[in-house]
């Protein structure tokens, strides 16, 4: 291109306002034009990422959503499961009382690494559960899990941890004994004394 042919275009470019170049407008003065048909298709191509885009996402958000309500079913299901653990480890200690009080300290004590185990392990799940359910449907189940948890804690530090011998075991039972009439009552109704004693005609005592 000749000097005169560059001056000429490069006035164009200055001295037409802009969105009015014709035959030398900005792209072809650097050289970018595109064919109309390429211009057509980069945008339809542009459109459809763009429609496509939401659907993958709707998608996602839909399987997101079905997770989401069943982790809250499955987190409901586990405090459930776990409703009552302090009052079961309870009365499985004041039956521990009961059969020291009637000499069975030795047996009982026999069983105290089983029993502590159990313990820990419970209480090690509770604090998974008050974990899970601090995510699931806005904690609401967490302060059923947080009473139990309470619960648990009360009694490792008041059996749990100062049970180590038998000695300590006559002493913690001691302490609790006589039980309450309640669980008297309760325990005469899982354990029921047997037929021979209805039958017994002789007054010992």
């Amino acid at each position: 291109m000749s000097d005169a042919r560059h001056l000429s275009v490069f006035s164009s470019a200055i001295l037409l306002p802009r969105g009015r170049h014709t035959r030398f407008g900005e792209d072809e003065i650097l050289g970018n034009a595109a064919p109309e048909n390429e211009r057509r298709h980069v945008t339809e191509s542009i459109l459809q990422n763009l429609e496509a885009a939401p659907e993958r996402l709707e998608a996602q958000a839909e399987v997101s959503d079905r997770l989401r309500h069943l982790f809250v079913e499955e987190v409901r299901g586990l405090t459930t499961g776990l409703a009552g653990s302090a009052r079961l480890f309870e009365q499985v200690w004041l039956g521990c009382v009961l059969a020291v009080a009637q000499g069975e300290t030795e047996r009982v004590h026999a069983a105290r690494d089983r029993f502590r185990a159990a313990f820990e392990r419970r209480l090690e799940l509770l604090k998974r559960a008050r974990r899970l359910a601090a995510l699931a449907n806005g904690g609401a189940d967490a302060s059923v899990l947080d009473v139990e948890f309470a619960g648990m804690e009360r009694l490792r530090e008041r059996v749990i941890v100062p049970w180590q011998t038998s000695e300590d075991l006559e002493e913690l039972a001691a302490r609790d004994y006589p039980l309450p009439q309640a669980r008297l009552r309760e325990l005469a109704r899982q354990h029921p004394p047997p037929q021979s004693w209805y039958e017994e005609e002789s007054q010992p005592f």
